[in-house]
């Protein structure tokens, strides 16, 4: 399950990049929103992984989530 800690990192780089590189403004006005939906959507599927097992981790034990991290990532 290291894929759920690695999407919301993913998440903000393409949506940085893609309001760089285009400059519609429908893009910059909701590509905040969804971003923010998508890490919101990340947050709860890493809780609901974390409370019924012990913690993800990703990169060989680089990135580790635990319970704090997945409410953080839901909350903020």
């Amino acid at each position: 399950m290291s894929a759920l800690l690695i999407a919301p990192l993913v998440t903000c780089l393409v949506r940085g990049t893609a309001t760089a590189l285009a400059r519609r403004s429908w893009l910059n006005r909701f590509a905040g929103v969804l971003a923010a939906l998508f890490v919101l959507a990340s947050g709860v599927a890493i809780s609901s992984q974390v409370l019924s097992g012990p913690s993800i981790t990703a990169f060989d034990g680089l990135l580790r989530a635990d319970a704090l991290t997945a409410f953080m990532l839901s909350v903020v």
